[in-house]
């Protein structure tokens, strides 16, 4: 970002900015930093559920699973959020949460 502003640009008029995995000093840059959060604890949570499954014998075939990221909308970007995106094929609601993020109704793991 700092080059950018070096060359004359403005964030977010000229250029936008969007980090991923949404780490604890994005939101204290000079520009705060929109980010994909991808929940690091829901992570760990689908995987401990999925290794007591297997401990268990509830199942015995590898299982893909698919957690819904959100997105942090801070300064470094322009614009509003849509209301209704389409992910895939399948509508996804949002629910606007405090500080700018929004989280996604797809957010339960079942194993």
């Amino acid at each position: 970002m700092r080059a950018a502003q070096d060359a004359g640009l403005s964030i977010p008029g000229d250029i936008a900015f969007v980090g991923f995995d949404n780490v604890n000093y994005s939101k204290y840059l000079p520009i705060p930093l929109t980010s994909v959060d991808q929940s690091t604890a829901a992570l760990g949570e689908a995987a401990a559920q999925l290794a007591f499954a297997i401990v268990d014998k509830k199942i015995d075939q590898p299982r893909n699973i698919l957690l819904a990221p959100t997105l942090v909308v801070r300064e470094s970007t322009a614009g509003r959020m849509p209301t209704k995106p389409r992910v895939g094929s399948k509508r996804v609601s949002l629910q606007a949460e405090k500080g700018g993020s929004f989280r996604t109704s797809a957010r339960k793991i079942n194993v």
